[in-house]
C-alpha cells in the first residue's frame, strides 16, 4: 500500500515528546491518527491513566476505545479499556465534579429536563424581588419597563447570557466602571484605525460599495481595495466599529448591575430544585480548576501528562478555558504534551457555542503556557480525485483567503486524492418548481448501481417534503435521519419497563410492566401471586452489580428469557440514547428525552438517506444531492441584547448592546455586533456548503427552483 502523500507529516505528529495542533480535512484519517498517538504515548508512559483523550461525543470516544484495543490486542498488552482515559468533554467535567461533590455543590442532584419550568421559577424569583423590594428591585423594574415588559422574552434572553456567564460574569464590574473600555481595546487591534474611519465616508455608499468616483488622493486606496479582498474586508470592518465618543444608554449600567443578580437566583433555584444541567456541571468544574485552595487542579496536574482533543474545531469558550487552566502549570521539557485535532472548515456548530477563532488562536498563540507546532493533512481518502479536484477549485473561489478569529474567518487548504476512480459532478439543475426539482432526483437516482449508497442533504428539515413525496410515488425504499415514528412502538414501552425496573428494584409498577411484556410474559395471575406472596421482583431477572446504566441494561438484554425475536434496531437506538446519558431522567420524563434526542442514524435500514448538513457531519456516501440551493435558513428576529465574548491573546473581551426601544436608532455597539453575528453566519455557510460537498465520495449533484441566489444560499457560493 502507498503511504499518503503527507506521511512525513503524520509521521511527526506521532513524536511523544511534543505538542501539536493538527489540521486534518475531511475525508483525512484524523481519527486513525489519534489512535495511532495515543498507542505511541501509551509506549513511553508507564500509567495509562497518565493519557486523556476527550472527544465530543460518546459515539466517538467508544470507537476511540474499541480501534486502540483492536490495535493493542495483537501485541500481547495487559491494557484493557478500563485502563484507556477516553471520554467526552461532558464526562470528563462531570468526573471532576462528582470526585468532589460537596467543593461542587453537586451532591445528589439531578438532571434539569424541563428547561421552560426553570424560566419560570427564574421569572418568579425576580417578580419577588421587586415585590419584596430588595436590593436590585429598581433596577429590575427599569429592564422590564425598557423592553416593554415583555418578561418571558426578557427573561429567556438574560438565561441565554447566563449559559456563557463563566466568560464575562468576572467582567461586569470592570465594564460597570467604564462600559466602553472593550470598545476602545477594538480599535487597538487596527492600525491607523481612526484615519481610516475618516476615509470611508468618501469611499463607501451607504450600500457599502466602492463609490464610482472618490477624491483624486483616494484613488490608490480604491484601487487597492479592487485588487485586494482582505484589505476591502478590513476596511468593511474598521467602517463598522462602534463609535468611541457614544454615550452608553443608561439601561446598560442597569443591565451590567442587574446580570450578577440574575446569576445568583439561578444559582438558588437549581440549589432549590436539586437540579443541574451540563453546562453547570462544566462551570462547576471550571471553578474547581480555579480554586488553588481546593487542590483540584494540583491533583489532575499530578494525575494527567497528555491531553488528546479532537474536533478542537467545535471547541467552546468554556472548554478552552478548561484546558487552559488544566495546562496552566505545564512547561517546556516536563515531557507533558498537548494534542489538539480538527478541520477548522468544518465548524457549523455556533449554535452550541462553538467558536472556530479559538483554533486559530490555539495555533498562533497556543494555549496558555503550552505552545503549540501546527500540522496540516492535505491527503484525502474518501473522494475520488476529479470530484476532490472540483470542491478544491470551487471552494478557492468562495472561501476567504484569509483569517479572522473575530469574524470567524478560515483560509481553504486543497487536499489531494488517494483515489482515482470514476466520478460524477454535475453543475446546478434549476427547475421552475420544487415538483420538478424532486421528480429530476428521482431519475438521477434510477440511474445509480443500487449497491451505491445515496444522501439527499440539506439545510432544514422542511426543505425536503417535496423529495419525500416524490420517493414514496416513486416507490423507493428510504430513511429519514429525524424519523421518530418508531417511538409508538409497543417495544419502546418494554424497554423503558426493562430499564427502571433493573435500576429500581423496589418499584413494584415498573416490575409488573415488565414481567407483563413479551421479554417474561408473565400472565396477570402469576403477577398477582408474586405481589400477593411478597417476593423479591429481582429474582426474576438476575444481574452483578455494575452501576453504569447502559452496560447494565445491556447486560439485562442479554439475559432476559425471551430473546427470540426482539432484535431490532429499535433496540439499538434504544442503546445509543442511553450511551448518550450521564444520568437517568425521571421515568415520566423519559420518553420526552428520548423523543428530543438527535440519533443521527436512521431507524430503518436503505441506501437512500434524507438528511440536515448536520447530522451527516462525519459520514460518507457514494453519492450526494444538495437540493434547494436557492434557500436560506430564516434568522432570528432582532434580540433585545447582542452580547460578543471573544478569546484574544490570553484575555476576554466582553461586549453587550440592547436594542433600543421606542422607535429609537439602535447604539453604534449593536449596529457593530448585529454586523458581527451577520459576517460569522456567512463564513459558517461556506463551511457548511463544504460539509456537505464532502460528503461525497464519487458523485455530487445540484439543484435549485430557480435561478436568484439570494445572500446566504449555497446557490450565491458557486
Amino acid at each position: 500500500m502507498m503511504q499518503p502523500s503527507d506521511h512525513f507529516i503524520r509521521d511527526q505528529a506521532l513524536n511523544p515528546s511534543q505538542s501539536f495542533i493538527v489540521e486534518a480535512p475531511a475525508g483525512s484519517g484524523k481519527t486513525d491518527l489519534l489512535v495511532k498517538r495515543f498507542i505511541k504515548l501509551l509506549e513511553v508512559s508507564p500509567n495509562p491513566q497518565s493519557i486523556l483523550a476527550i472527544t465530543f461525543t460518546r459515539k466517538a470516544a467508544l470507537e476511540m476505545k474499541e480501534r486502540i484495543i483492536k490495535a493493542l490486542s495483537s501485541s500481547n498488552c495487559a491494557i484493557t479499556e478500563d485502563d484507556l482515559n477516553i471520554m467526552t468533554i461532558d464526562a470528563f467535567c462531570h468526573r471532576i465534579a462528582s470526585q468532589y461533590p460537596l467543593e461542587s455543590g453537586f451532591l445528589g442532584r439531578t438532571m434539569l429536563q424541563d428547561e421552560a419550568s426553570l424560566q419560570k421559577d427564574l421569572l418568579a424569583s425576580l417578580l419577588d424581588v421587586i415585590a419584596d423590594d430588595e436590593e436590585g428591585s429598581a433596577d429590575l423594574v427599569s429592564l422590564f419597563q425598557y423592553f416593554d415588559n415583555q418578561l418571558p422574552e426578557t427573561i429567556a434572553r438574560l438565561l441565554s447570557l447566563l449559559k456563557n456567564r463563566e466568560e464575562w460574569l468576572p467582567l461586569v464590574l470592570q465594564a460597570q466602571e467604564n462600559p466602553m473600555a472593550d470598545v476602545k481595546r477594538l480599535y487597538e487591534n487596527f492600525s491607523e484605525v481612526l484615519t481610516i474611519k475618516k476615509q470611508i465616508p468618501e469611499l463607501f455608499t451607504q450600500k457599502w460599495e466602492l463609490r464610482k468616483r472618490v477624491d483624486p488622493a483616494l484613488d490608490a486606496t480604491k484601487q487597492r481595495l479592487l485588487e485586494d479582498p482582505c484589505l476591502m474586508d478590513r476596511y468593511l470592518h474598521i467602517a463598522h466599529l462602534p463609535d468611541l465618543d457614544e454615550t452608553p444608554d443608561p439601561i446598560l449600567a442597569v443591565l451590567l448591575r442587574v446580570l450578577p443578580i440574575v446569576a445568583a437566583h439561578l444559582q438558588l433555584i437549581l440549589a432549590t430544585r436539586n437540579e443541574t444541567n451540563f453546562h453547570e456541571i462544566a462551570l462547576a468544574a471550571l471553578a474547581l480548576l480555579q480554586d488553588p485552595e481546593k487542590g483540584v487542579l494540583a491533583n489532575l496536574d499530578a494525575e494527567i501528562h497528555h491531553i488528546l482533543v479532537d474536533e478542537f474545531q467545535d471547541t467552546s469558550n468554556l472548554q478552552f478555558q478548561l484546558l487552559k487552566f488544566l495546562t496552566q502549570e505545564w512547561q517546556a521539557g516536563d515531557h507533558r504534551t498537548l494534542f489538539l485535532v480538527g478541520d477548522p472548515k468544518q465548524s457549523i456548530y455556533r449554535f452550541r457555542n462553538a467558536e472556530v477563532g479559538l483554533f486559530l488562536e490555539a495555533k498562533y498563540q497556543g494555549i496558555g503556557n503550552v505552545k503549540l507546532q501546527s500540522l496540516q493533512l492535505t491527503q484525502n481518502f474518501r473522494t475520488e480525485a476529479k470530484l476532490l479536484d472540483w470542491i478544491n477549485q470551487t471552494c478557492l473561489e468562495f472561501f476567504p483567503t484569509d483569517e479572522d478569529e473575530r469574524l470567524g474567518k478560515v483560509k481553504y487548504v486543497k487536499s489531494f486524492a488517494s483515489k482515482n476512480g470514476e466520478s460524477i459532478q454535475q453543475d446546478p439543475e434549476y427547475f421552475i418548481d420544487e415538483l420538478e426539482e424532486a421528480n429530476w432526483i428521482i431519475k438521477q437516482i434510477q440511474t445509480i448501481p443500487p449497491n451505491e449508497t445515496i444522501a439527499i442533504l440539506v439545510r432544514a428539515r422542511s426543505h425536503y417534503q417535496a423529495i419525500i413525496n416524490a420517493l414514496d410515488e416513486a416507490k423507493l425504499s428510504y430513511q429519514v435521519m429525524d424519523d421518530k415514528r418508531w417511538l409508538d412502538s409497543p417495544l419502546v414501552d418494554d424497554l423503558i419497563s426493562l430499564l427502571y425496573a433493573i435500576n429500581h428494584p423496589q418499584d413494584k409498577l415498573a416490575w409488573c410492566a415488565l414481567l407483563r411484556s413479551p421479554f417474561f410474559g408473565f400472565s396477570l395471575e402469576q403477577i398477582t401471586a408474586i405481589l400477593q406472596s411478597g417476593e423479591s421482583f429481582s429474582k426474576y431477572l438476575q444481574l452483578s452489580n455494575e452501576q453504569d446504566v447502559y452496560l447494565r441494561f445491556h447486560e439485562a438484554l442479554a439475559v432476559i428469557p425471551a430473546q427470540a425475536g426482539i432484535q431490532s434496531p429499535i433496540i439499538d437506538k434504544f442503546l445509543q440514547f442511553l450511551l448518550s446519558l450521564e444520568s437517568l431522567p425521571e421515568q415520566n420524563t423519559f420518553r420526552e428525552a428520548l423523543a428530543r434526542f438527535d440519533f443521527g442514524v436512521p431507524i430503518v435500514e436503505a441506501r437512500i438517506e434524507l438528511l440536515t448538513i448536520y447530522q451527516a457531519k462525519g459520514l460518507e456516501f457514494d453519492h450526494v444531492f444538495i437540493p434547494a440551493l436557492q434557500k436560506r435558513v430564516a434568522g432570528d428576529e432582532a434580540p433585545l441584547l447582542y452580547t460578543e465574548t471573544f478569546y484574544s491573546r490570553g484575555e476576554f473581551h466582553f461586549f453587550l448592546a440592547e436594542r433600543q426601544s421606542r422607535g429609537r436608532e439602535p447604539s453604534s455597539l449593536y449596529r457593530y455586533l448585529s454586523w458581527l453575528e451577520k459576517q460569522k453566519a456567512y463564513y459558517e455557510t461556506m463551511r457548511l456548503f463544504y460539509v456537505a460537498m464532502t460528503r461525497a465520495k464519487k458523485g455530487l449533484y445540484f439543484s435549485a427552483v430557480g435561478d436568484k441566489a439570494p445572500k446566504g444560499s449555497f446557490l450565491s457560493l458557486l
